[in-house]
């Protein structure tokens, strides 16, 4: 007669390796800082409270799966120094406009209306170091233009 059958634990150093990863991916939905962004457009300044991306994990999850984003608020993917940046819509629900700045926080282009879902890139052709994310449309009631200037967090 055989006694009860005991169970092996086979990897044990699997659990220690979810553990771990659980950790790593609960640092990478850190909560974005909150930023009072002051933009000037044609001798008048601007005021948003904007979300700030200034980490991979938060850039790479942008406004991803928000339902809606409302006037006056937005997200700034923040680089550390300028580059060349493309981004895409990819499980982006709502429609956006996409401003992107250089390292000295000056809009070089402007981007309305991105289409939610479109992996279609968009870039500004030119080293950036900022994009604010805005409701599509608001750049427009604002008046956001090449050449306006943000004074970006350091």
């Amino acid at each position: 007669m055989n006694g009860p059958r005991k169970k092996r634990l086979g990897r044990p150093w699997l659990a220690v390796v979810a553990v771990m990863m659980t950790a790593a991916m609960a640092s990478a939905l850190e909560a974005p800082r909150l930023f009072p962004l002051i933009m000037e457009s044609s001798g008048r300044l601007i005021s948003l409270r904007v979300e700030v991306a200034d980490t991979r994990a938060l850039r790479l999850r942008g406004l991803m799966f928000r339902q809606r984003l409302p006037a006056g608020q937005g997200m700034l993917l923040l680089w550390k120094r300028a580059g060349m940046v493309a981004l895409w819509m990819k499980n982006t629900r709502i429609p956006l406009d996409m401003v992107f700045m250089d390292a000295a926080g000056r809009v070089i282009h402007v981007h309305e209306h991105a289409r939610p879902g479109d992996l279609t890139p968009i870039s500004a052709g030119k080293p950036t170091r900022a994009v604010l994310e805005i409701a599509a449309g608001e750049a427009r009631r604002l008046g956001l233009k090449p050449g306006d200037r943000a004074a970006l967090p350091r």
